[in-house]
């Protein structure tokens, strides 16, 4: 379930996600256009915020699959479902503009990527439920997680970190 989860977030990366007049936008254009350029826009500040925060919600997912992987007791485990019901709710914030720009609209990378959030959101419960209690019965309050699993998130938030760098020092992407 958590290979589905961290694929059904990964895929929108690589997936047209925003169409304007002159191009279309894939996921990792508008992580970087996000990371790069919402501080600079003038809208409100409360808007500016919530927008500005929206790409930093990536870095949950590939932190909630290592969380649930690593089936040790925390703080962080214990409010991953809401955690990724708040990054879901907070990433609506995107479709406000496309209603009332008509040169603009979404696309199916972005809908698969709210989707990855929400499924992850769901899943979280069902996960730390059906875990085997003596998984948990190790000295250390941890079972070995899967290596691939484990190399798969934190290639994630590598590439998300280089991403981020990127955005932020390079000011926005154009686009095509």
């Amino acid at each position: 379930m958590l290979y589905g989860a961290l694929a059904v977030w990964a895929l929108p990366w690589a997936l047209p996600s925003l169409a304007v007049d002159d191009g279309t936008l894939y996921g990792w254009h508008c992580f970087l256009y996000a990371m790069a350029f919402r501080f600079l826009m003038d809208e409100p500040l409360g808007r500016t915020l919530i927008e500005s925060a929206s790409p930093w919600t990536n870095f949950l997912v590939p932190i909630a699959v290592l969380t649930l992987e690593r089936r040790r007791e925390s703080w962080l485990r214990r409010r991953l479902a809401p955690l990724l019901f708040v990054s879901w709710a907070l990433n609506l914030v995107w479709i406000w503009p496309m209603r009332v720009d008509p040169h603009v609209r979404l696309l199916p990378g972005y809908y698969l990527w709210m989707v990855s959030f929400l499924l992850l959101a769901l899943a979280v419960p069902a996960l730390l439920r059906r875990e085997d209690p003596s998984a948990l019965s190790a000295p250390d309050g941890s079972a070995p997680p899967s290596k691939a699993l484990r190399a798969g998130a934190i290639i994630a938030l590598l590439v998300l970190g280089a991403l981020a760098g990127f955005g932020l020092l390079a000011g926005p992407p154009r686009h095509p």
